[in-house]
């Protein structure tokens, strides 16, 4: 109604009444007026097409709206009467000269007795459009899911349009025909419906479809059905049999807000609850397992009546590849299986194919049968919004597969024995932004590669996650992020058996990387980011970032950064493994506080790099027995280019204390330009020496001050943290007989002791009365103080007593 009078107070002839009302008394005002009869009809035809347009728009006006229509028609007649009285007063004056005193006119009783009867007459003629159909229905056509005849129930009816969006439509039975905004509802008694009519969908302007929705009160089913033409004298509803028959097949479950698996606790109707429904295939479909079901299964996907699909749980679907051509819930709780054929590339179990907001979910199976790389069971191309989520998938050519897509999730599959790539992400021949694969368990990949994100030339690949995943035995890479930008790689896991596969975690021709708490165990490498040149040329690896990832038992690199630009290592653990932390050919790498022990060769091994930094952390007891040559804690050294320049070693903690020592040198440099080693604290090696600078090859610009040595007393075993070193010692202690307040001493020598350093003191016997304090009394040696603060005199026992010296890295 207010867009009504809006639309009304915005015309020409609404501004003439209005001037007439506020000027009528005017006594020398030139008046233009329009006659009576051609003002009223003016304003009635401009009421009329307002109302028409919104009856053709869908928006039935109710009994309200037709009350306040007339009275706007009075309102616009009484201007009419006004406008003559006035012009009755202007006349007078006109001929007399005088002023007139005139009464105000009205029109005649018959004009408005025929004006308000031609409207009410017309109008609600026009919204009466629609010719009524009764709904009706017999036995047993009302019925549960088992069949049966439903002994209680409701039917419920709401018009909608072309997107199942409600409309305001006419209803009744057993009563007056009346214009409803809301859906109507009639009992179900055994099967029967009881009286109800409503507007003829197809017979009106504009056209209407009907939502409808059955419940079973008994079971609480819910059946629901979209899209219903209700058109005819009579519609019979046990006629009205939708694409595939699937009438009276409903799966529907009810559930809370947070989830679609529903909830017993939630009654249909209640407050908080969520009603999903979905159509089951098994409806259509055999689901038997052997017969062919993929033409029942396309029909419901290619419809949009049936937005909700699922393949319910205990049955099998065995099916042909099927195209999801429009916006889709998918449920998979039982098993789909490939159908034996041959199939062309790229092809999948599910197609999405230029569909945008399609949804894959479930508890059930995607079984692939063995097919050859290229099949997937879940293959989308120029898709936006695909998400799939935790159904398992077993034997498949490839698992999950999207291709040039804007937002494609995987999260929490399980996936396992795919001959090529579990999950694969790639630009190919459109770009793809917004690649996210969480929470994800991979078990065997015969050929290929865990997780494979993957920027094709000349398409951009970008805003990559992939969290939380666990991939193990993957045929080749655990997780290859190539020629990617803006990745984020967090929290996953790759193991290998047996070292099979070339890479944990492979970043090739990728830019603004963020790896975090990664773990790698068993494959042939660790955590790479490489250029690789030749045919298949790509960017050099950039702006990479790695914090608190760890890697270990691989039989080659650890960490390696291969024709690299900015690679910042933080907090990182390489143990076991061939070599702990390896830079080549690249630039402006830094480690900062990194682990490296008991690997077979160096601990950091770099060649050919400009402006290397490792600052801080610990590399010991690396370069295992039976392995030759000049191997150290950290290496420098020169392969083919120009060896490592502009670089430096700062505050690390270098040692050997292996039974039989094999790290030949703290630190050694062979073909070095402007290199600096300060601060650094190396107690043992097998040579004794601290640094090494080989004779074949000049190190110009070399310098190494501040880096201490103690042979004497070595740790057995140390920690670093912050930045600090920890050291033990212990020694024994007599018995101490002293008096109330009085404080002996027991030293021990720790030739490695400054006098500053922090102590931390313990001993074999509980410290009851008595408080235990270390200190460094001069360099070398550490005393316990020991204060008696009871009453009286007390004897403490003999005891083994332990201090720790934690240095920092910059004592003299």
């Amino acid at each position: 109604m207010n867009e009504i009078l809006s639309q009304v107070q915005n015309t020409k002839l609404w501004q003439v009444f209005k001037s007439l009302a506020i000027q009528g008394g005017a006594s020398s005002t030139k008046w233009v007026f329009l006659r009576t009869a051609e003002v009223v009809s003016v304003a009635f035809l401009a009421l009329v097409a307002s109302v028409a347009r919104q009856i053709w728009l869908g928006h039935w006006p109710d009994l309200q709206t037709w009350a306040g229509i007339t009275g706007l028609a009075s309102m616009l007649f009484g201007f009419a009467a006004k406008a003559q009285n006035h012009k009755a007063v202007l006349d007078s004056q006109s001929a007399t000269g005088k002023p007139a005193v005139v009464e105000e006119g009205v029109l005649s009783s018959k004009t408005i007795v025929g004006l308000l009867f031609v409207a009410l007459m017309l109008l609600p003629g026009m919204a009466h459009g629609q010719t009524m159909t009764d709904v009706a229905t017999t036995l047993p056509c009302i019925a549960d899911g088992s069949g049966s005849v439903m002994q209680s129930g409701k039917f419920s009816i709401r018009a909608t349009d072309g997107n199942d969006n409600p409309v305001p439509f006419r209803a009744g039975g057993s009563g007056a025909i009346q214009a409803v905004n809301e859906e109507v509802t009639r009992a179900i008694v055994n099967g029967q419906l009881a009286s109800l009519r409503v507007g003829d969908g197809l017979a009106g302007s504009p056209r209407i479809v009907y939502r409808v929705v059955i419940t079973n009160n008994k079971t609480k089913q819910v059946t629901t059905y979209r899209k219903v033409p209700v058109t005819g004298a009579t519609f019979n509803w046990c006629d009205y049999n939708p694409a595939q028959n699937l009438q009276f097949v409903s799966t529907t479950t009810v559930a809370g807000p947070k989830g679609d698996k529903g909830d017993p606790g939630c009654v249909v109707g209640s407050t908080g609850c969520q009603v999903f429904d979905y159509v089951d295939v098994c409806a259509t479909a055999a689901c038997d397992g052997t017969t062919d079901d993929t033409g029942a299964v396309q029909a419901l996907v290619s419809s949009s009546s049936y937005l909700r699909v699922q393949f319910p749980a205990g049955k099998t679907v065995y099916m042909g590849p099927v195209d999801v051509s429009t916006a889709h819930t998918i449920r998979v709780d039982g098993m789909v299986k490939l159908k034996s054929g041959t199939y062309s590339s790229l092809a999948g179990l599910f197609q999405v194919t230029g569909v945008s907001n399609v949804t894959i979910t479930g508890e059930g199976t995607l079984d692939g049968n063995g097919q050859s790389a290229n099949v997937a069971v879940v293959y989308g191309h120029g898709a936006t919004n695909l998400n799939t989520s935790n159904f398992k998938v077993i034997n498949a050519g490839e698992g999950i597969r999207c291709y040039a897509c804007t937002n494609f999730k995987a999260k929490g599959h399980t996936l396992t024995s795919t001959h090529a790539n579990a999950i694969k992400c790639e630009s190919y021949d459109g770009a793809s932004r917004g690649c996210d694969i969480e929470d994800n368990t991979i078990e065997i990949t015969a050929t290929q590669n865990g997780i494979f994100v993957w920027g094709d030339t000349g398409y951009a690949m970008s805003d990559v996650k992939v969290c939380g995943n666990k991939i193990h035995n993957a045929g080749d890479i655990g997780i290859e992020i190539s020629r990617a930008n803006s990745v984020t790689l967090c929290n996953n896991r790759v193991l290998a058996d047996t070292p099979g596969s070339s890479t944990a975690y492979y970043f090739r021709g990728t830019t603004g990387l963020t790896s975090s708490g990664n773990y790698g165990n068993g494959t042939n490498n660790g955590w790479v980011a490489q250029q690789v040149t030749g045919s298949d040329s790509d960017p050099q690896p950039a702006d990479i970032t790695s914090s608190a990832d760890v890697m270990e038992h691989v039989s080659g690199k650890g960490f390696m950064a291969d024709k690299s630009l900015n690679v910042t290592i933080t907090g990182a653990t390489s143990q076991y493994n061939g070599t702990g932390f390896f830079v080549t050919q690249s630039k402006g790498v830094k480690i900062f506080g990194g682990t490296a022990h008991h690997n077979q060769m160096d601990g950091i091994s770099a060649e050919d790099t400009d402006y290397l930094q490792i600052d801080g952390g610990m590399y010991y007891d690396n370069v295992q027995v039976g392995t030759t040559g000049d191997l150290s804690a950290i290496r420098f050294a020169k392969n083919t280019g120009n060896g490592v320049r502009y670089s430096s070693i700062k505050n690390t903690t270098l040692w050997d204390d292996q039974t039989t020592k094999t790290q030949n040198y703290c630190a050694a440099f062979e073909g070095t330009d402007s290199v600096t080693m300060e601060g650094n604290y190396c107690p043992s090696s097998k040579s004794g020496l601290v640094t090494y600078s080989t004779g074949d090859t000049a190190n110009p610009n070399l310098s190494t001050t501040n880096n201490p040595q103690t042979i004497s007393q070595r740790a057995k075993q140390g920690s670093v943290s912050q930045g600090s070193l920890s050291m033990d010692a212990t020694g024994a202690g007599s018995g101490f007989d002293f008096p109330g307040g009085s404080d002996p001493a027991v030293g021990i020598s720790v030739p490695i002791a400054t006098v500053g350093d922090f102590v931390l003191v313990s001993s074999s016997q509980p410290l009851i009365g008595v408080q235990a304090q270390g200190y460094v009394s001069q360099n070398g040696i550490v005393k316990i103080r020991i204060q008696n603060y009871t009453a009286g005199a007390l004897v403490y026992p003999a005891a083994t007593w332990k201090v720790q010296v934690i240095k920092t890295p910059f004592f003299q």
